[in-house]
């Protein structure tokens, strides 16, 4: 009969206080004494910190894609040139990402045309399931396109492990010949971190989406691709 095996965590304590794992019921080899129980608490997991915040708004948009997204902290996001097909955007401190396309379609694309175009380039959106995902809505940004935005909590460590969540916001705009999606990612680890990505996407979705707008004619006048630019004061 096989012997059973403890789980890791647990043999190197047994290893530690010198008793034999055997078979059956064989007695140890030596019997050690049981060292009295330390009565200072075990360390805490560091605590997951928000890292980005709603202050230092700018618009950042690319020559290739029309598309003018605003982000919190602006100017500590950095262009991951190693991309072709993306402008994708990195924000290291929050371990946080956003990509951003734009693409010819159909004259009658949706939402969900674009969004399984999207599926078909990053795969990782057919590995979501359906008990990840938080909540849908829909925007009327920008102007023109109809867009739907899906969110998503995704669990990446074990229950005894030290709790790590990525949060994911996608957005997906449909309008006549034309689709776009621009795909927030974030991660957080440590105490608290479950909160501290709901915190990050209800950032994304309250302040960022909303204002998203393609490229017009006067923005085109003196380009500035890939700068971020001050939010522009909300009117009277």
């Amino acid at each position: 009969m096989p012997c059973p095996f403890p789980p890791v965590r647990r043999l190197g304590a047994l290893l530690a206080l010198g008793f034999a794992v055997a078979c059956g019921g064989a007695a140890p080899v030596a019997t050690v004494p049981t060292p009295p129980a330390s009565s200072a608490p075990p360390p805490e997991p560091p605590k997951a910190s928000i890292d980005l915040e709603a202050r230092d708004w700018g618009e950042v948009e690319s020559p290739e894609f029309p598309l003018i997204v605003l982000l919190p902290q602006a100017r500590s996001w950095e262009v991951d040139s190693g991309e072709r097909n993306w402008l994708l955007l990195n924000h290291p401190r929050s371990d946080s990402s956003v990509r951003i396309r734009v693409w010819r379609a159909g004259r009658r694309a949706r939402p969900a045309d674009c969004r399984d175009q999207v599926a078909l380039w990053l795969p990782a959106l057919g590995q979501l399931t359906e008990d990840q995902r938080v909540a849908d809505s829909h925007l009327s940004a920008p102007l023109g396109f109809v867009t739907s935005v899906e969110l998503f909590a995704v669990p990446l460590s074990a229950p005894e492990e030290t709790q790590e969540v990525e949060g994911r916001v996608h957005a997906f705009g449909a309008a006549p010949t034309r689709c776009f999606a621009v795909i927030f990612t974030t991660r957080a680890k440590g105490l608290g971190a479950d909160r501290v990505v709901a915190e990050r996407m209800g950032l994304w979705v309250d302040e960022a989406l909303p204002h998203l707008r393609m490229r017009g004619i006067a923005d085109r006048v003196q380009p500035e691709p890939l700068v971020p630019r001050p939010r522009p004061s909300p009117g009277p």
